[in-house]
C-alpha cells in the first residue's frame, strides 16, 4: 500500500499521466512506429513500442496507454507474416520486461471486489469450445501443434484473462475518459495507417516503370480491419469536439485510404456503412454552424467524386472490374467448400484449430487452416459446440452496443464493418491484435453505458429534488 501510495501521489506519476492523455504520447508512439517500419527493422520497432508499453504499466494504473502502445507493436509486425519459427522466438525475449511490468502492475495497483463485464461470462463460453475443439478428429500431435496452442490460448482462456485484466484497469471515471480515449487511439492509428501506404510508395516508387500505381501489400487486409473502426471513432470524436470539421474530414481521408488499398472486403463495408455513419453523426452534432461546415464537406466531397467519375464514364466500370469482382477462379470458394466439408465430417466439435491441408492452401509455421470466414471458420474448427458459443457472443455483444448511447452507436458500426468484412476474412481469428481489440471496444462500451446511466440518474434526481422544492414554494405561497 506504502508503495502504491508513493506512485499515485508522486509528482513524476502525476506528470506522466498527463503526458499519457496528451497527443504527444501517441505522436510519440506513431515515430517510433513508422522509423523502423520505413526502413524495414521491424524487430527494433516491436522492442521500442513493447517498452513504452512496459512503462506505461509501470507508472499508470490504467491499462489503456499500454493497450496502445501494444495496438502499435502488433502493427509494426504486420510487414512480417510469413515469419519462420527462428524469426519469431529471436523476438521471444521481449516477453520477460512484459510479463515483469504486468506482475509489478498487479502488485502495486491492487483491486478489489471485481464485478464480471457482461461479456465475461460469453467469453468463458467460447473458450470453452475452443478448448474442446478437434475432439474426435485431431490427433494429440495436431492439438498440441506450437501454432495450434498460441492460438487456443490467445482466442480461449487467455484471451478471457485479458479481458479481466483491461476490465478491471479501465475506467470512465479517471482523467483518462475511456471512451474519448480509445477514440483518439484509433484516430491516431488511422493516421499511422495513412503513413504506412505512403512509406510503402516511396518505397516502391523507384521500381514503376509503368507509371505509378498503388503498391501491393499483404497487410492492407489488416488496416483495412482497422479503417473500419477508425472512421467512427473519428466521427465520434468529432462530435465532442468544438472543431469537427476537423475529424469529419480525417474520416473520408480514412475513407479515401481504404479505397486505395484494394482491400476489397474492407472497401465494401465501407461503403455499405458510410451512410448509416453519415446520419448519425448529424444526429449526434448539435452545433447548428457545426452541421452547414460538415455539410459543405461533404457535398463538395459527393460532387468531387461525381465528377471524377463522369469525366471517365469507364471508371467506375474498370474500378468494379479490378477492385470489387468476384471471380469463379477465386481461392476462396476452395476454402469454404473445404470448411463446409469438414462441418459435415465432424459436426459436433469440428476438425480443430489444428487441422492442416497443404493441398488446398499451405500453411507457414505460426498459421492455423484459415477458411477466410469466421461463420466458417467456426463451424468447421469447432462444431455445432462452437456455432452455439459464438451465437451467445454476438448476442451479448450486440446487448451492450444497442444502448441510447452515441458512442455504443459509432461503435455498432464499427464492429458491425469488422464482422462484415470478417465473413471474407481472418479477422476474429487474429488474436493479436484483432481479437483483443474487439475485447477492449466492449470493456469501453460497458464503462460508456454505466456513466451515462449515472448522468442520467443524477439529472433525474436533480429533476426530482428540483420539483420538491418548486411544490415546497408553491405552497408556502
Amino acid at each position: 500500500m506504502i508503495l502504491k501510495e508513493r506512485f499515485e501521489t508522486s509528482a513524476f506519476c502525476k506528470f506522466i499521466e498527463k503526458f499519457f492523455l496528451s497527443d504527444y504520447y501517441f505522436l510519440m508512439l506513431t515515430i517510433c512506429m513508422m522509423i523502423p517500419f520505413g526502413f524495414r527493422k521491424y524487430f527494433v520497432g516491436l522492442w521500442l513500442l513493447s517498452l513504452f508499453a512496459c512503462f506505461a504499466m509501470i507508472f499508470s494504473r490504467n491499462l489503456m496507454p499500454s493497450f496502445v502502445a501494444f495496438i502499435y507493436a502488433s502493427m509494426s509486425v504486420f510487414e512480417m507474416h510469413r515469419a519462420s519459427y527462428e524469426e519469431i522466438f529471436s523476438a521471444i525475449y521481449i516477453v520477460i520486461p512484459v510479463v515483469i511490468s504486468f506482475i509489478f502492475h498487479l502488485i502495486v495497483y491492487p483491486v478489489k471486489n471485481y464485478k464480471p463485464c457482461k461479456t465475461f461470462f460469453c467469453q468463458i463460453a467460447v473458450s470453452i469450445a475452443i478448448t474442446l475443439a478437434g475432439i474426435g478428429a485431431t490427433t494429440s500431435k495436431e492439438y498440441f501443434a506450437l501454432p495450434t496452442v498460441y492460438f487456443s490460448i490467445f482466442l480461449g482462456f487467455g484471451l478471457l484473462g485479458i479481458l479481466v485484466a483491461l476490465d478491471m484497469y479501465t475506467t470512465q471515471n479517471s482523467p483518462i475518459k475511456a471512451d474519448l480515449y480509445f477514440s483518439k487511439t484509433m484516430i491516431f492509428i488511422g493516421l499511422t495507417v495513412i503513413l504506412m501506404w505512403i512509406c510503402a510508395i516511396l518505397q516502391d516508387l523507384p521500381y514503376m516503370e509503368k507509371g505509378f500505381e498503388i503498391p501491393y501489400r499483404q497487410w492492407k487486409n489488416n488496416v483495412g480491419n482497422l479503417l473500419l473502426i477508425s472512421i467512427p471513432c473519428a466521427l465520434y470524436y468529432g462530435i465532442k469536439s468544438r472543431h469537427s470539421w476537423l475529424y469529419f474530414t480525417f474520416a473520408i481521408f480514412l475513407f479515401l485510404t481504404i479505397t486505395i488499398s484494394s482491400s476489397r472486403g474492407s472497401l465494401i463495408m465501407a461503403i455499405v456503412l458510410a451512410p448509416f455513419e453519415i446520419v448519425l453523426f448529424f444526429i449526434a452534432l448539435k452545433d447548428k454552424t457545426q452541421k452547414i461546415i460538415n455539410a459543405v464537406i461533404l457535398a463538395v466531397f459527393i460532387t468531387s467524386v461525381a465528377i471524377i467519375l463522369l469525366a471517365n464514364d469507364m471508371f467506375i466500370l474498370k474500378f468494379i472490374e479490378s477492385e470489387l469482382k468476384i471471380s469463379k477462379d477465386e481461392s476462396r470458394w476452395d476454402l469454404y467448400k473445404t470448411g463446409i466439408e469438414n462441418f459435415l465430417r465432424f459436426p459436433v466439435f469440428g476438425v480443430g484449430l489444428g487441422y492442416k491441408n497443404d493441398d488446398v492452401f499451405p500453411l507457414n509455421d505460426m498459421s492455423i487452416f484459415w477458411y477466410h470466414s469466421t461463420p466458417v471458420q467456426i463451424i468447421a474448427s469447432m462444431g455445432i459446440v462452437g456455432a452455439i458459443c459464438y451465437a451467445y457472443q454476438l448476442f451479448i455483444r450486440l446487448k451492450v452496443l444497442i444502448k441510447r448511447n452515441f458512442f455504443n452507436l459509432f461503435m455498432l458500426c464499427g464492429f458491425a464493418g469488422f464482422e462484415g468484412y470478417s465473413c471474407v476474412n481472418t479477422g476474429d481469428f487474429s488474436p493479436i491484435p484483432f481479437a483483443i481489440l474487439i475485447v477492449m471496444i466492449f470493456i469501453v462500451c460497458e464503462k460508456s453505458n454505466s456513466a451515462t446511466e449515472n448522468e442520467n440518474k443524477e439529472k433525474g434526481a436533480l429533476s426530482v429534488e428540483q420539483n420538491s422544492v418548486n411544490v415546497v414554494e408553491s405552497a408556502e405561497k
